[in-house]
């Protein structure tokens, strides 16, 4: 009985003294303590919320958006556009890439046309920079980068391109490439931080601190009667990570595709306070 009563009492529940509740001498205790869930949101639910938003506005649009938290992507209503001035990234990218292959850097005059072309999208910097690399050598840089619904037109304004498409190319400045060089890619994103204020609408929109990573470059250009007005960066910051591109044809005019773009990047950036997921 007293070795019994080492392991039970009289109603069989655990000795009842130093022991109780004590791991023995030497022993770990398991925590029982378990990490919260990180809050998400599907592709489905986030498809929803966009929808719900632009069911309020007039606009062709598409956009698609990268999840670099989680690696999903979400590709909402996919369609072809003009690039307008939202091609100046892929220019920068195919000048840094052709100085890479002659093993050279820029010049100072090349890297004043940069500047003068993202940071403030001037038109006639960018024409000399397009002209200098030729159409032909930006379609095969832009193969390189995989974008394969992007044709380059010699009039640099009206090449098309997809919202997947100039994802792919953010996130290739901003994730890591082959096809640039560490220094290039850090080139291309401090140009990219630096846009003008008046032209930081659309992705960069929404409300972001001096912490926050906001890369942008916007394109607009009336065509044939309707407004082309696009949008492409990154964001980082307040927990999000996140890539996007929204490519848009606004019939009721400029003004009111900027407030549609703004529009939809709140309300993306709002919604992926959760993580993207399948």
């Amino acid at each position: 009985m007293p070795a019994l009563a080492a392991c039970a009492n009289a109603e069989g529940r655990p000795p009842v003294g130093r022991g109780s509740g004590q791991a023995p001498s030497g022993a770990r205790l398991m925590s029982t303590a378990s990490t919260p869930p990180v809050p998400s949101i599907s592709r489905a639910a986030l498809t929803a919320v966009a929808a719900k938003y632009l069911a309020t506005r007039t606009a062709t649009l598409g956009f698609s958006l990268h999840d670099h938290r989680t690696g999903v992507q979400l590709h909402y209503r996919p369609m072809k556009n003009e690039t307008a001035s939202s091609i100046k990234v892929l220019v920068l990218a195919a000048t840094l890439r052709i100085a890479a292959e002659k093993k050279r850097s820029l010049t100072a005059t090349q890297k004043a046309l940069a500047t003068q072309m993202i940071e403030y999208s001037d038109n006639n910097a960018t024409t000399t920079l397009f002209r200098a690399a030729g159409y032909r050598n930006v379609q095969r840089v832009a193969g390189l980068f995989g974008l394969t619904s992007t044709t380059i037109n010699p009039a640099w304004g009206i090449s098309t391109t997809t919202p997947a498409d100039w994802v792919k190319l953010m996130d290739h400045v901003v994730r890591g490439s082959t096809v640039l060089s560490v220094a290039d890619r850090a080139y291309i994103r401090s140009l990219m931080s630096h846009v003008t204020t008046t032209q930081r609408w659309g992705v960069a929109n929404p409300p972001v601190t001096g912490a926050t990573i906001a890369l942008t470059k916007n394109g607009w250009l009336p065509y044939k009667g309707v407004w082309r007005v696009n949008s492409m960066g990154y964001l980082e910051g307040h927990g999000r990570k996140y890539t996007l591109a929204i490519l848009s044809r606004s019939p009721k005019g400029f003004d009111y595709g900027v407030q549609t773009l703004n529009g939809l990047s709140t309300t993306l950036f709002t919604a992926l306070s959760k993580q993207l997921v399948a």
